[in-house]
Order: structure tokens, then C-alpha cells, then sequence
């Protein structure tokens, strides 16, 4: 402890968020490189899991020292994230498969030890005070995804298998670091945000590009539940910035003619150059159409790869496990499997949330979530408003998607960074939180 006391502890819980930021996609990007895949296939794939397990010591002895030394207060957040950690111990101890509630689901990962450390991540993020720190934690979160990103043309245009990780589903579908095309949109779903803000703000080119980059690489990802939660967003956003209606003109635009030439080049690509038959139900400007013939000729439960369908059937299991739920990434045990497609996952991060871990823990989750977003109208800096909006994508984009530990370790440092920036804020003259 005397050790860390000359050391800036912002300084250390910067590096520690850098460290898990950088950390899971290089080492998940060791899967394609041939001689480091071939030692241990299996094994290879979960480095970056056993990576974010390892770091979950440091995160805890971090976030003990900062708050028993008293350098950081704890707020009414820290106690309703105690009692969210704690309820992953419940909800273990009544799992219908304790091994799996403890490491996750296999190719899942989300046990135990992955969601203690997502809420201490955003502890920890949420007790960096420099300004300085949480500009350069967006700056290498962008960064990245500039890698993702053309790291996704990569895959979406070109047949080379060399250090290209192809998604089994359809070789157009770029599925960047993150294991899959759901989860790549999601992630860029973030950036893009991101970015949108920055430009809205101070209408500068070298945002513009990457919104434009961005755009693409979201669009490639053939996944149309983040491209949706992304407009929505940005739906909300554009009506908050309106002042600066040019900006968002040219944003809208850019990205029509962004998703247009995007959705030309890559059926010109697969279908005149590489002859690949492409499934409509794999590309967004095609799938669109479908959702809509469907909603016409009432298909209503097969909309979104029968997603509405589960969640039909997902309901009844909230009310069976409410109290406890049926354990950590327990879903594929509880729920009763029919039909071709076996589903481990709700498709919805706050009805997975539910039946894994109960309804007192979802809604706890649900209100911090809501508190972080009725304060957030009130943020002042850029980069506040640009960590905000990426959080509203996605909040909604969960609605129709997976948490993994490739993407979601960002939206807890996000969420963690948005907690500090509103601490001071009130909803209310009489509501003090």
C-alpha cells in the first residue's frame, strides 16, 4: 500500500483500462495468426478470455485501495454495484449447472468471473478524475476501431484467408475482432457514435472520415438490430444538436451514400468477381425488406431470426427465476430447446439478464442505467456527450443483441466514465442522485 501511495492513482487505473482495452483484441487476433493458432486451437481462442479472468485480481485490489485509502468516495453507484456483484454469487449458488454459472457457457464465457469484473471495470473507470485520462482512454477506444475497421473490409472483400478470420455464415459479413457480425455492429455501433458527436461538435474532416469508415464498417457487419439502435440514437441526438442542423445534414447524407455504395460494392465483389451467392437475409438493405414482408403478411415471431419468438418463450422463464435466477449463462439449460436452432442466449442483454440472474438484480442494472441517461441531457464537455451517445446506442441495440467479452468490457468503461461526468449532476432540485 506504501508503494502505491507514490504513485498517482489515476495514473494506475488508466493503465489498467488501457491495458484490458488493448489486451482482448490483440490477443483475440492471435486466432488468425497461422503458427500461434496451430500450437493449441482451442486454447489459442480463450487467451483473451483467461487475459480478462487474470486482470479481475488487479481490478479488485485497485478499486479496494483507492476506496480504503480514501483517495475515492463511494456513492450511492459503488453500493448498488456491490449489491449487483453479490447477486452473481446467488444466482451461482442456485445455477442449474454451478460449473457453467462459474466460467460461462462455452464460446460464451459470461460466468461469474466475467460479469464480477465487467462491474469492477466500471468502478474502476468511473474513479479516473483526469480529463486528460478519459480523452486518451476515447482516443485508443477509436483508435481500434479504426483497426476493426479496415480490418473488416479485409474480410468482407477479399477471399485471402491469411490472417483473416471468416465468418462461417457468409464470407460478405465482416465480424472485425469481436466473433461475430451481431456483436462486430454492436461495437462499431459505439464507435460511430462516438464519432458522430465529435463531428457535430466541431465539424472537423479528420471526424468526418472516420464517421464515413465507420459507417462502413457497420453497414459490412449485415446486422441490422445495431444499425437500427444506431438511428434511433442518432434520431434523439440530431433533435438535441439541432442548432447545428448543417452538420447533421451532411452526417445523414454521408451515411445514405455511405451504406448505397457500401451495399453496391459488396454484392459487385461476391457475386460478379468471386462468384459467392449471397443470402438476402444477410445483407441489411434486403433484410429490411424481408422484416417488413413479414410484419405485412403478420410473421410477427420470425422477425429478426426469430427473435421475437424466443423472447416469446423467454418470458415465462423470467417468472420462474425471478428471485435468483436460473444461473449465470444457464439459459441454454433452461430453456426448453426445440427445433433446429439451439439458443444459449436470449438475444436481449436485459432478458438474459433476468432469467440468468433474476429480476431485483435487472432492475437494479435498469436504473443505474436510467440515471446515467436522464443526467446525461445535462453533460457539458464533447467528450461527454460523445461517451453519452454511444451509451444510448447501446442501451438500445441490447434489446436485440448479445453481451460478449469482446465488446462488452467498452460499454462498461464508457458506462464508468459517464458515472463520473455526471456525479454532480441532479435530476432534480428534490431528487438527489
Amino acid at each position: 500500500m506504501k508503494k502505491l501511495k507514490n504513485l498517482n492513482l489515476d495514473k494506475i487505473l488508466y493503465i489498467l483500462v488501457l491495458v484490458i482495452m488493448i489486451g482482448i483484441p490483440v490477443l483475440k487476433f492471435t486466432m488468425y495468426v497461422p503458427f500461434i493458432k496451430s500450437i493449441n486451437p482451442y486454447r489459442v481462442s480463450r487467451l483473451r478470455v483467461y487475459f480478462f479472468w487474470i486482470t479481475l485480481l488487479p481490478s479488485l485490489f485497485i478499486y479496494l485501495y483507492s476506496v480504503v485509502s480514501g483517495e475515492r468516495k463511494i456513492t450511492y453507484v459503488d453500493y448498488l454495484v456491490y449489491f449487483l456483484i453479490f447477486t452473481l454469487f446467488i444466482s451461482s449458488s442456485f445455477a442449474i449447472d454451478f460449473q457453467k454459472s462459474i466460467w460461462g457457457e462455452d464460446a460464451r464465457y459470461e460466468g461469474l468471473l466475467t460479469l464480477a469484473n465487467y462491474y469492477l471495470l466500471m468502478l474502476n473507470a468511473k474513479n479516473i478524475k483526469s480529463k486528460k485520462f478519459k480523452n486518451n482512454i476515447i482516443n485508443c477506444f477509436i483508435y481500434l476501431g479504426v483497426f476493426q475497421a479496415f480490418y473488416s473490409i479485409y474480410q468482407s472483400f477479399t477471399p485471402f484467408k491469411f490472417l483473416n478470420g471468416k465468418f462461417s455464415g457468409g464470407s460478405h459479413m465482416a465480424m472485425g475482432l469481436c466473433s461475430n457480425p451481431n456483436f462486430f455492429g454492436a461495437y462499431m455501433a459505439m464507435q460511430l457514435s462516438i464519432v458522430t458527436v465529435y463531428y457535430i461538435k466541431e465539424g472537423s474532416f479528420k471526424h468526418l472520415w472516420k464517421f464515413i469508415l465507420f459507417s462502413v464498417a457497420l453497414y459490412l457487419a449485415s446486422s441490422s438490430g445495431p444499425v437500427l439502435g444506431y438511428v434511433l440514437s442518432f434520431i434523439l441526438f440530431g433533435i438535441l444538436f439541432r442548432k447545428q442542423y448543417k452538420r447533421i445534414l451532411i452526417l445523414v447524407l454521408a451515411f445514405l451514400i455511405t451504406c448505397f455504395v457500401t451495399d453496391t460494392s459488396l454484392k459487385f465483389v461476391h457475386e460478379k468477381i468471386l462468384n459467392n451467392n449471397i443470402s438476402d437475409r444477410y445483407i441489411i438493405s434486403n433484410d429490411i425488406a424481408n422484416t417488413v414482408d413479414k410484419i405485412q403478411n403478420d410473421n410477427i415471431e420470425s422477425i429478426g431470426s426469430g427473435r421475437i419468438g424466443l423472447w416469446k418463450r423467454t418470458l415465462p422463464l423470467v417468472k420462474e427465476y425471478w428471485l435468483t435466477g436460473c444461473g449465470l449463462d444457464n439459459f441454454y439449460n433452461a430453456l426448453p430447446q426445440t427445433g433446429r436452432t439451439a439458443f444459449d442466449k436470449a438475444h436481449n442483454v436485459y432478458l438474459q439478464m433476468a432469467v440468468t440472474n433474476g429480476v431485483i438484480p435487472t432492475l437494479v442494472y435498469m436504473f443505474i442505467c436510467l440515471i446515467v441517461f436522464l443526467k446525461g441531457f445535462k453533460l457539458k464537455k464533447t467528450y461527454s456527450w460523445a461517451l453519452f451517445m454511444a451509451f444510448v446506442s447501446y442501451c438500445i441495440l441490447a434489446f436485440a443483441n448479445i453481451s460478449v467479452i469482446d465488446v462488452a468490457p467498452y460499454f462498461y468503461i464508457i458506462w464508468g466514465i459517464l458515472i463520473s461526468e455526471t456525479e454532480r449532476i441532479r435530476i432534480s432540485k428534490k431528487i438527489k442522485l
